[in-house]
């Protein structure tokens, strides 16, 4: 196992660095041990720079923890010791960050057209510094949905599936699980309605599902283990069957009262 150290550049954000040369084989992973050179507790999200560091949010104590160095090509890859592979953001606990601590956001945070004038840039931008708690300049901005929480519903007369690595089929599947089901919109209903407007607004959502908590008694339910250590969300993670409906969910509930 390699050891790979992080170094801390501030208080919310620390560079993950190997320390040793490593080589990882065509479609292998390793499990590598992050040590901070600092005493930092608290969660992360792992953002990888293109290699190969798995992301996602961890907490590190006492700025100790596992991290996952994946190489998903055909080719061999050589890792040179001390060579960044990832940066890594504090993010706020379930609790939603204080956001009167947030700077301004001035317009070089913020991209425009070509066509935008130089009055209309300066509008955009006091209009988003008005909904400041809307945005995040970095992943530790990102805090937790005041009221969303995914829930985790099993019959409890389910058996617990103990077979590895096979795929079950969808009736197997739905005996244990309490299924949840949203319902699709309508393409061509979509493309009516838009098909008149002259402005088109897109506000992409940062990190949607790790914006909805999972509840404390169905934590235990998404526990998974790296052969190092054993885990759980506290934040919704992709590939959970009833994810979906979740965010469609509260998504459908912050718009209901916007005109169409």
């Amino acid at each position: 196992m390699s050891a790979i150290e992080t170094i801390e550049e501030s208080e919310n954000k620390i560079n993950v660095c190997v320390i040793e040369d490593a080589v990882l084989s065509p479609r292998s992973a390793k499990v590598m041990r992050i040590a901070c050179k600092g005493s930092i507790d608290g969660d992360f999200q792992s953002n990888a720079t293109g290699t190969n560091i798995v992301e996602g949010i961890t907490s590190l104590s006492d700025g100790k923890r596992h991290a996952v160095l994946a190489n998903m090509e055909d080719n061999e890859i050589k890792i040179a010791a001390n060579s960044v592979h990832a940066f890594a953001h504090r993010v706020s606990g379930i609790e939603s960050s204080n956001m009167q601590n947030k700077e301004q956001l001035t317009l070089n945070d913020l991209k425009f057209g070509s066509k935008v004038s130089d009055e209309e840039k300066k509008q955009i931008t006091e209009l988003c510094n008005k909904y400041r708690h809307c945005f995040a300049k970095c992943v530790s901005e990102i805090a937790c949905h005041p009221s969303a929480e995914m829930k985790i519903n099993i019959d409890p007369a389910g058996n617990v599936v103990n077979e590895r690595r096979r795929p079950h089929s969808f009736a197997e599947r739905e005996l244990i699980e309490d299924l949840e089901t949203f319902p699709c919109p309508y393409i061509d209903e979509l493309m009516e309605d838009t098909a008149d407007w002259c402005i088109y607004a897109i506000l992409d959502l940062a990190s949607g599902y790790y914006q909805i908590t999972v509840s404390e008694d169905s934590r235990e339910k998404t526990a998974f283990s790296t052969g190092k250590n054993k885990y759980q969300f506290k934040r919704m993670p992709f590939g959970l069957v009833n994810a979906p409906y979740y965010l469609n969910s509260i998504m459908e509930h912050v718009f209901r009262n916007i005109p169409q």
